[in-house]
């Protein structure tokens, strides 16, 4: 049986729906973990370009 979203019976079920997470649970420290390990990952595929970009130099410049 399909319900409209004005039913009063879809309201409660998509009011529970909505209510899954862990009463008291904060993520906040996790999501700055994250973003600084996101920040040190991206910074250390740069260098790793660069250093490969100079060592492909450095070779050219030999032969």
């Amino acid at each position: 049986m399909f319900m409209k979203p004005g039913h009063p019976e879809f309201r409660n079920k998509m009011c529970h729906a909505a209510d899954t997470r862990v009463i008291g649970s904060n993520f906040n420290s996790i999501r700055i973990l994250a973003r600084v390990f996101g920040g040190v990952g991206l910074a250390t595929v740069v260098f790793g370009m660069a250093l490969v970009i100079i060592a492909f130099e450095s070779a050219i410049i030999e032969f």
